[in-house]
């Protein structure tokens, strides 16, 4: 057992992905490890203690000494199998030539050359297939858009996504976990293709929303007040977990019901939903309903990707309702300013718009 506990410490902390999560953390990583030590809770104590070692090793103030180093790289040597000649032979060679050379790089260099070092002779020493134990490194893309610019993406698995403008989608290379888990921060439409064994996860913020074959929305801009799904076919689950990633409440959706979870409350309240409001974005349709003037120009803003100045003061009774099909925004502005009385004109680049009153 102890053997077995010494290995479980030794693949962790030769992890390039368990690495990196120690020191850099993000909403990504936090779900896979934090899922793993779920999944293995009988090995809670060595997980642990390798996120511990791993945090020593890198931290600049504290450093592992020469006996922790020693007896790191001691562990290692020990993991072959003593009764094999040829690898106690390679494990002779290693402790004459190269022990003192590693100890002396181990005296002077930076600490991500430890870790470096340490990983390439752990893979010369071993021939071993990497265990499910040791997390597999999962390569990330990430498609981020301005505001202006919508997008098309096709994630690996033939799923495809609208992002809306001011969003980004991260999501792997490669689906070859069980999950197929992507994040996004604002606002996209998933048609998801169908798949039993592997359901499909997106993670926004404390929702996660877990789909094996179906097409919904998902609003989760920072600057309003609420995060909707609404699903358009299909079946979802929605739940929402605690910040130590405890599952705390879960509703399913059919089709044409929606989420909403109330940032400040933090409730989650299931109703139905216009789709052709909801998905108007998707297909290019702009839509005002009795917007105010600043709710106006900062929808605005964010579509066409300009920015505007406001000369005097708009009416108190601005009041706007209109629905626009793929139109210019001098249309927009060219039928408002006979409503409201006001002047507007463009920079040279178009992208700057100064509106008078």
């Amino acid at each position: 057992m102890a053997e077995q506990e010494q290995n479980i410490f030794n693949h962790l902390i030769l992890n390039k992905g368990f690495i990196e999560w120690v020191r850099n953390p993000n909403e990504a990583s936090d779900f896979f490890w934090e899922k793993w030590l779920k999944e293995k809770p009988v090995h809670t104590q060595e997980f642990y203690r390798a996120k511990a070692f791993v945090e020593k090793m890198w931290h600049e103030d504290d450093r592992l000494s020469h006996e922790e180093l020693d007896d790191l790289l001691g562990k290692i040597i020990q993991k072959e199998d003593t009764s094999d000649l040829k690898k106690h032979h390679t494990r002779k060679i290693f402790s004459a030539n190269v022990a003192p050379t590693l100890k002396k790089l181990l005296n002077y260099a930076a600490v991500f050359v430890i870790v470096i070092t340490t990983v390439l002779l752990y893979d010369t020493l071993t021939q071993e297939n990497t265990t499910d134990v040791a997390a597999e490194v999962v390569e990330w893309e990430i498609i981020s858009n301005p505001k202006g610019k919508r997008s098309k993406v096709t994630l690996p698995d033939g799923s495809l996504v609208d992002l809306n403008y001011e969003s980004t989608l991260k999501y792997p290379k490669q689906f070859n976990s069980k999950t197929r888990l992507v994040e996004l921060h604002g606002e996209a439409f998933f048609d998801v293709v169908h798949r039993d064994d592997h359901p499909f996860v997106v993670k926004t913020g404390m929702l996660e929303t877990e789909v094996h074959g179906t097409s919904f929305n998902i609003n989760s801009f920072p600057y309003l007040d609420e995060l909707d799904i609404s699903l358009v076919t299909g079946k979802v689950k929605v739940r929402k977990a605690s910040e130590d990633m405890q599952v705390m409440d879960s509703i399913f959706l059919n089709p044409g019901e929606q989420v909403q979870f109330h940032k400040v409350s933090q409730k989650m309240v299931k109703n139905q939903f216009d789709i052709e409001s909801a998905l108007a974005w998707k297909n290019g349709t702009l839509i005002f309903k009795e917007v105010g003037f600043d709710d106006f120009i900062s929808k605005l803003e964010r579509w066409y990707g300009v920015n505007f100045y406001i000369e005097g003061t708009p009416p108190k009774d601005w009041s706007l309702n209109g629905t626009y099909q793929n139109e210019k925004i001098e249309d927009i502005l060219r039928g408002v300013k006979f409503i409201y009385g006001m002047k507007y004109n463009y920079d040279h680049e178009g992208k700057n718009i100064t509106i008078s009153f």
